[in-house]
């Protein structure tokens, strides 16, 4: 009869649909966490990494209140890595078979939370409107260091070979006393690696760029302020 499903038709779909929803449950596991000190405060911004054999998957920071989430996942092994102005804590390799929530210590040393205490004027981190704003200048962590390591230390940055990324950005531009630098990937990297973090003032992140300058499409800015006593005029650029 039109319209009956033979009887080893319907077991066969109902593999089938047993299967894809198995499949759609296997990919939307979650992992949530916060980022600490030692002293239990949460950290604002951290950069945390999930690993899977020794490779990273996914890139976040930690929000206003220390939290971070991770979803979309499959059942597997998995290590989290947290990273916090040059210190950085993790999590042993956990197996994930279901909503799971890590929480991620980070050790900073002593004489960092000093040079915090000492910056009266300007804290480490400042955030502002469209903005994070690191304090190169009172962060012994980068102190000696090329710039292209300082930018690293950076909340919410991202440096490798292959250049220079926000955390859940794309199209990032970097610019130097507000002046774009008309170089991009690897060689933008080589080229910071030539400067000093001793002549930076602060790195901001622009996670929302200022209207003059959407036209160069960028979805985030960074912006390194050199030292007033330092001289630049662009012209490598």
């Amino acid at each position: 009869m039109k319209g009956i499903i033979p009887c080893s038709d319907k077991k066969i779909m109902l593999i089938l649909t047993l299967f894809i929803n198995s499949t759609i449950v296997w990919g939307q596991l979650k992992i949530t966490g916060t980022v600490s000190d030692t002293a239990e405060t949460p950290l604002v911004y951290a950069t945390v990494k999930l690993l899977t054999n020794n490779t990273v998957i996914q890139t976040t920071s930690s929000d206003s209140i220390g939290n971070f989430s991770f979803t979309g996942l499959a059942n597997g092994d998995y290590r989290i890595e947290g990273s916090y102005i040059g210190a950085k804590g993790m999590s042993k390799v956990f197996r994930l078979n279901k909503d799971t929530s890590v929480m991620i210590v980070i050790i900073q040393s002593k004489t960092v939370l000093k040079e915090v205490k000492v910056s009266a004027n300007k804290p480490l981190l400042e955030r502002k409107i469209d903005r994070l704003v690191f304090n190169v200048e009172n962060s012994i962590a980068a102190k000696g260091t090329d710039l292209s390591e300082a930018i690293a230390l950076t909340p919410m940055l991202k440096v490798d070979d292959n250049g220079i990324s926000i955390v859940g950005k794309r199209g990032v531009s970097v610019m130097i006393n507000d002046r774009i630098l008309n170089i991009s990937g690897a060689d933008l990297v080589n080229y910071l690696k030539s400067l000093r973090s001793d002549d930076v003032a602060k790195i901001e992140v622009i996670t929302t760029p200022p209207s003059k300058y959407e036209a160069q499409g960028n979805s985030g800015l960074i912006n390194i302020v050199l030292k007033k006593n330092r001289f630049w005029d662009g012209a490598e650029m």
